[in-house]
């Protein structure tokens, strides 16, 4: 999505729009969020991190998120803005157009970090899960879920026995994968404590 600067929606003053930068637009408690903060702060890249409230989403956010959702990569360049959505994707694109790289340069080694990324990524949507459970059939249902992604890994978990932390259903470490999927698992495993309010966000829009 490119747009020239005059059509940029108004972000209340926030942002000098005459020079090329990055702009990551972001929720507090979203750990997808943490993975583009991460990447950016790993390769030395300088940007800019608004806040919004999803809860009350402003109009410039919603005239330029095609889901609602955060991360956001605004990429101004040459009087041009580029927006980026979805984590996964705002991380490719960190990985293709900065320094430093993340990746191994072996492609094998690559599709293993890629994996392991996705990984994170079906942990995080089940912690988001186990916490929105609507009643203790899918709390103990979503618990055993947690569990048995664990046990297909042989980490020494056991799922939750009450509606507290699921840190009983989370490993206390990770295989040792490399830089770019280590970044995506950490902020898989520094959300577990922010989920629980996350998930009162659930809907407006704290993914992906």
């Amino acid at each position: 999505m490119k747009r020239k600067i005059a059509d940029i929606p108004d972000t209340g003053g926030l942002i000098d729009r005459t020079t090329d930068k990055l702009i990551l637009v972001s929720h507090h408690l979203c750990p997808y969020v943490q993975r583009a903060a991460i990447s950016l702060a790993e390769k030395g890249v300088p940007f800019e991190r608004i806040t919004i409230d999803l809860a009350n989403k402003p109009a410039w956010f919603k005239a330029i998120s095609p889901l609602g959702k955060v991360p956001l990569l605004r990429v101004r360049q040459n009087g041009q803005e580029t927006v980026i959505f979805e984590s996964a994707v705002i991380l490719e694109f960190l990985e293709e157009t900065e320094a430093n790289p993340l990746h191994p340069a072996d492609p094998y080694a690559r599709a293993r970090h890629r994996a392991w990324i996705e990984f994170g990524s079906a942990i995080l949507n089940a912690v988001g899960r186990f916490y929105s459970a609507a009643g203790e059939a899918a709390f103990r249902a979503e618990s055993e879920g947690l569990a048995a992604i664990g046990s297909r890994q042989n980490w020494p978990i056991a799922p939750p026995r009450d509606r507290g932390s699921p840190a009983s259903a989370f490993p206390s470490s990770i295989p040792s994968t490399g830089r770019s999927s280590a970044i995506s698992m950490s902020s898989t495993g520094s959300a577990i404590s922010a989920f629980s309010a996350e998930s009162r966000l659930s809907g407006r829009g704290a993914r992906h």
